[in-house]
């Protein structure tokens, strides 16, 4: 089903995501509809920019309708054959340990992207290419070359801004890791007051929760 980052067609009073759609902007912002293919499946919700999907066996009826099909099987084959960002897939290796002995990567289905996402076909040739620069110019690579390092992090601040729902770039600051971020958190927000000072935290969480 599409989410708020799924392209999806719009009505004309349907809302735009990106920036200054977040809560720093000034404007109030009703809910707005989100269409697909032509079918309403739910609404954005301005309090918080998500998606709702009141009455999903509705939404789901209404698309199987749509695409002529008589099951939620073959629903998914028509969602997944109209997906825009299907050819995206073959940009990614899929390790072959997981494809099994035909090899065959349409049969895996990889969720863990949050941990660590399969890597992309053109990391090699990206890295390899800082790799040289940083032999060939060692410190002078942070200010010189196509893709200066020390800068680097401006160049994503456009798509990040889109992505949190910023007014501007200017909102928007790259930095750090998981783990240097959550001691910051700490650092600003945790204020134990004698009787309340124990943090919990689940046995399984991710490490870097346990090193902060």
């Amino acid at each position: 089903m599409p989410t708020e980052s799924t392209k999806v067609d719009a009505k004309s009073d349907s809302a735009e995501l990106g920036p200054g759609s977040g809560t720093g902007s000034a404007i109030p912002r009703p809910d707005k509809e989100v269409v697909y293919q032509g079918v309403k499946i739910g609404t954005i919700r301005a309090s918080d920019g998500c998606v709702e999907v009141t009455d999903i066996g509705a939404a789901l009826n209404r698309l199987t309708e749509h695409f002529g099909v008589d099951d939620l099987e073959g629903l998914l084959g028509c969602l997944d054959d109209n997906d825009p960002l299907r050819e995206l897939r073959d940009e990614f290796l899929f390790p072959q340990s997981l494809c099994g002995d035909a090899g065959d990567n349409n049969k895996v289905i990889y969720f863990l992207g949050n941990s660590l996402g399969l890597m992309p076909r053109r990391v090699k040739e990206l890295v390899n290419r800082e790799l040289t620069k940083w032999a060939d110019l060692a410190i002078e690579g942070h200010f010189r070359g196509d893709l200066p390092w020390m800068p680097m992090d401006r160049y994503m601040l456009k798509a990040m801004s889109a992505i949190v729902g910023a007014a501007s770039i200017d909102e928007v600051a790259l930095m750090n890791s998981v783990t240097v971020n959550l001691h910051l958190l700490l650092v600003r927000f945790y204020r134990p007051n004698g009787k309340r000072f124990k943090i919990m935290c689940e046995g399984g969480c991710f490490p870097s929760d346990h090193y902060a």
